[in-house]
């Protein structure tokens, strides 16, 4: 009997222990449950967003949709004070837009004159649209096939189609979509290959097609002809070489003839006061000091290290050159040969002035 008494006991104190445990779970799954729906109620101003970037407006009527709905968002419609606002205005608007309100005065009511006066030059709705048709009608002719052109071509079509269609004016331009296909000739039929109904397009269709083509077709895919680089040290190349070709003589600036054929200023003391007096090198006649020249060129009458222009010994009267034994057969040669008398003996000597010791004296020889 105590036995049974004893087992009852613990099997109500196990039911009592398992209820307690189902309360207080409830309990915490009711408070997460209060905690998601506090979470999802929670408004949006008191959210924790990233800091909004606005950028200036540029003073177009295409561009000021973009501005005027970021704007008025993000600062219009704030509990700042107005003059506040006008501070954040005038900083948003591109130089030239901001004389237009720059006198107003830094007042509630200078704010509010500014925006009447920004809505009524640049908010015109019939501008407005006006500037994407032009936008559409100036899009490029492109002959090739180059990714990276048509991609631009439909970056620039697809932001003046989506605007259009926003101001819910896009039916004002469906007429000209036959004309901006015939831009992109190379394309052509790839973007109406699969639509028998292509003829009936509008801007949208034709949007589309493009879209489809430019991710079938992605720039990173595409190697261009030569790196800009490459193309950059050709051009410059070319440049240089064209530069060097064309070089003028320093002293009257004549190009048919060389700075030492100069026959404007002759004498060679003249062209050195002539490049003295113009700050140029004495050995390339560059602009920069002698000292400082890197060129290896020497002059072309004495050898030395100066212009051949300003060199004092004229070709005519320069050296003569002996000739030796060792070199052509074809020329003219005079052996260095002296008369010698050794012990008494008259005889020729050969002087060899490639040979490294000499044992030749006064005493062992006497020079007639």
């Amino acid at each position: 009997m105590e036995v049974e008494n004893q087992e009852r006991e613990e099997k109500m104190q196990f039911e009592i222990k398992l209820h307690e445990t189902k309360l207080k779970l409830q309990e915490d799954l009711q408070l997460k449950i209060g905690n998601l729906k506090q979470y999802a109620e929670t408004p949006a101003s008191q959210a924790k967003l990233p800091k909004l970037v606005i950028t200036k407006f540029n003073g177009t009527y295409a561009d000021w949709p973009r501005f005027w709905g970021q704007y008025s968002e993000s600062i219009d419609k704030s509990n700042v004070p107005p003059v506040t606002k006008f501070t954040y205005l005038r900083e948003l608007l591109d130089a030239r837009v901001r004389k237009t309100v720059e006198a107003l005065p830094q007042t509630a009511e200078g704010y509010n004159r500014a925006l009447a006066v920004l809505k009524d030059r640049f908010g015109k709705e019939s501008e407005i649209v006006k500037a994407y048709v032009k936008e559409i009608l100036d899009l490029p002719y492109t002959p090739t096939g180059n990714p990276k052109r048509i991609h631009e071509f439909y970056e620039k079509l697809s932001y003046s189609v989506q605007s259009l269609e926003t101001l819910k004016s896009l039916h004002e331009v469906n007429g000209m979509v036959s004309l901006t296909l015939e831009k992109l000739p190379t394309i052509r039929g790839d973007l109406v290959r699969n639509d028998p109904d292509w003829e009936t397009w509008d801007f949208v269709k034709f949007a589309e097609a493009l879209r489809q083509w430019t991710r079938r077709n992605p720039m990173v895919y595409f190697k261009t002809e030569d790196p800009p680089q490459h193309r950059n040290s050709k051009r410059d190349s070319m440049f240089q070489t064209q530069q060097k070709r064309t070089r003028k003589c320093v002293y009257c600036q004549a190009d048919d003839h060389k700075p030492s054929e100069c026959r404007k200023i002759t004498a060679p003391a003249d062209r050195k006061e002539f490049l003295a007096m113009k700050k140029l090198c004495f050995n390339c006649t560059g602009p920069h000091k002698s000292s400082e020249c890197k060129s290896t060129t020497t002059c072309q009458t004495c050898g030395k290290r100066h212009h051949t222009s300003i060199c004092g010994l004229s070709k005519e009267v320069k050296t003569e050159e002996v000739l030796t034994a060792h070199q052509p057969e074809n020329k003219e040669v005079v052996y260095p040969i002296v008369l010698v008398e050794v012990d008494g003996i008259k005889t020729h000597a050969l002087l060899d002035t490639g040979a490294g010791s000499s044992y030749a004296s006064t005493k062992l020889i006497n020079l007639l």
